[in-house]
């Protein structure tokens, strides 16, 4: 799904290069049909709309596709001023009650680093509490009307170690309720720190906490990572990257923010992933010390050629591909990262995927056997 011609439009679109556009739309004939199918697949269909809205190069394409991103924008508004009228109830919630979280992208991503609310579509709201809170974060969702979806397996304390979140849903709102960034047996976050560096937002009348711009962009970058680990990775979360490293960059020390991954044991993952957005939107010479500092650890990268970029990010269901190229990139023993991946993976399914409840069947069925319990 990384067609070149494709992906070329969209990193054109997003840097706002009107005569490269007009360029590559005047010699070829060009594909709208698979252009559309390209940016609804990457979630990118209201971004795409905001960027021809008022845009030079918009008469160079066809008005019944433009009408169609028209269409995906309006619902992309209107769920997002949604999903921001239940985000201003749960931190009026959260706060009579005393308990403090941290938003995890939505409409501060929107904000800070598309410029607008409306730019970037959210489908749920992502907080992240302490982890001696999260008993009271999960009794504050209940009372204010969401039942957890998440399945818990064994016991909540097993399932809580081998995972970073539950997933919480009312009608048309879904809350995923983190206490971890991400959880992986070699990560190795300090949440003090990650505490310590939040930075207010203000979304209209409420006050609200984030992330500091080197964590949130620490959270995009295993993001990424993950998604290609289990083949659902999307363009939309590079156009994120790209968007904060265009607005980070200028007071960035990029060697000094490579440094600090090393005691997160996500060095290597920050170097790999890094590089992929320099090739992906070829933005070397836009920024030119996160190119020089990802060249001096040109030793740790793992992808290396343009059809191993393809198999990665091409793949549509999960192959022993892509868990390999994981494994290469995690720190430590890649012995105990497949143990933990094959012990986890139930809980994990249980966590995140609650509707695939044979397959969860089967796991749990598996995991039974691997420590001996019986059935």
């Amino acid at each position: 799904m990384f067609q070149r011609d494709n992906l070329n439009l969209v990193v054109s679109l997003v840097k706002g290069h009107h005569e490269a556009i007009r360029d590559q739309l005047n010699k070829t004939v060009f594909d709208f049909d698979s252009f559309y199918d390209f940016i609804a697949h990457h979630q990118l269909r209201g971004y795409v709309y905001s960027l021809l809205a008022n845009s030079p190069a918009r008469e160079a394409f066809p008005s019944d596709l433009v009408d169609r991103l028209q269409s995906s924008y309006i619902r992309q508004r209107t769920k997002n001023e949604e999903m921001i009228r239940e985000l201003k109830l749960l931190s009026s919630t959260f706060s009579r009650a005393g308990q403090e979280f941290i938003l995890l992208k939505g409409p501060y991503m929107a904000q800070r680093f598309y410029g607008s609310l409306d730019r970037r579509v959210f489908w749920d709201i992502d907080i992240l509490v302490k982890k001696n809170d999260l008993k009271q974060a999960a009794q504050l969702l209940t009372r204010s009307g969401f039942k957890r979806t998440s399945r818990i397996i064994l016991n909540k304390a097993l399932t809580i170690y081998f995972t970073h979140a539950l997933d919480f849903a009312k009608p048309g709102v879904a809350v995923d309720l983190h206490w971890a960034l991400r959880n992986r047996p070699s990560y190795n976050f300090n949440y003090q720190n990650i505490w310590e560096k939040r930075q207010p937002f203000h979304l209209d009348d409420a006050l609200l906490y984030v992330l500091s711009d080197q964590h949130a962009l620490v959270l995009n970058l295993i993001s990424i990572f993950n998604d290609i680990e289990v083949a659902k990775m999307r363009l939309r979360s590079f156009v994120d990257l790209y968007m904060m490293t265009k607005a980070i960059d200028p007071t960035l020390d990029w060697n000094q923010f490579l440094e600090d991954r090393e005691p997160e044991n996500i060095l290597k993952i920050s170097v790999n992933m890094l590089d992929l957005l320099l090739s992906l939107f070829d933005c070397h010479r836009e920024f030119p010390e996160l190119a020089r500092a990802v060249y001096q650890r040109k030793g740790f990268l793992e992808l290396n050629d343009p059809e191993t970029v393809n198999k990665l990010i091409m793949h549509s269901r999960v192959g022993m591909t892509n868990r390999m190229w994981a494994a290469r990139l995690y720190q430590g023993s890649r012995l105990r990262f497949l143990l933990w991946w094959m012990i986890s993976m139930p809980f994990r399914r249980a966590a995140y995927r609650s509707g695939k409840s044979e397959r969860f069947k089967r796991d749990l069925h598996r995991l039974k056997q691997y420590i001996g319990l019986k059935r």
